[in-house]
């Protein structure tokens, strides 16, 4: 499927808007320098190209940052698996001494200072004066928008999912050999 939702967090397009603001703000860090693009860089595939992110005071995590690009399709996130699913995921780093060492009541009370935000999140999570911003809120935004990174479907994904034009007869025979060792 073009995106994979978690019944318990639809995605709407006013939280993939304010995910996607949020995905890219370093004030969800402590020192307001780190986001989450920080190591899961867009522009090269979702990762930081690191044996080992940089995180909070330039503390160095004990593995590379996973690709965020199709990462709801994952049974479990991180690569010890501790997540569940992105929703879970997105908190761990921002609350992670390591990584961005930020509180959540002190994430709250900068973004509930910043009228755009108030409106987003109020606009994707109903209710009003700010009382939507909330740090699972946030989690669940941030979710929803990494729910919309998926790659294109390869030609042997597309050959899988029925489309028998989408190899060629050689790679066809050739898949059949692999197949058969």
């Amino acid at each position: 499927p073009q995106r994979y939702e978690n019944p318990g967090n639809p995605i709407t397009a006013e939280k993939v808007t304010l995910g996607r603001m949020l995905y890219f703000e370093t004030r969800l860090s402590k020192n307001q320098d780190l986001s989450c693009n920080s190591c899961h860089d867009l522009a090269s595939y979702g990762v930081d190209g690191k044996p080992f992110s940089s995180g909070h005071k330039k503390q160095l995590g004990g593995r590379n940052a996973p690709t965020v690009y199709n990462a709801a399709y994952n049974a479990r996130q991180f690569w010890d698996g501790r997540a569940a699913d992105l929703e879970d995921q997105a908190r761990f780093p921002i609350t992670s001494p390591i990584e961005m060492d930020e509180r959540p009541d002190e994430l709250v009370r900068k973004l509930r200072a910043i009228p755009e935000y108030v409106r987003r999140f109020d606009e994707a999570f109903g209710g009003a004066a700010g009382a939507a911003v909330t740090f699972d809120n946030a989690a669940q935004a941030i979710a929803a928008f990494e729910r919309t990174l998926v790659s294109e479907a390869s030609p042997f994904d597309r050959y899988r999912m029925g489309d028998p034009t989408a190899l060629s007869a050689a790679e066809r025979r050739g898949l059949t050999l692999f197949r058969s060792l």
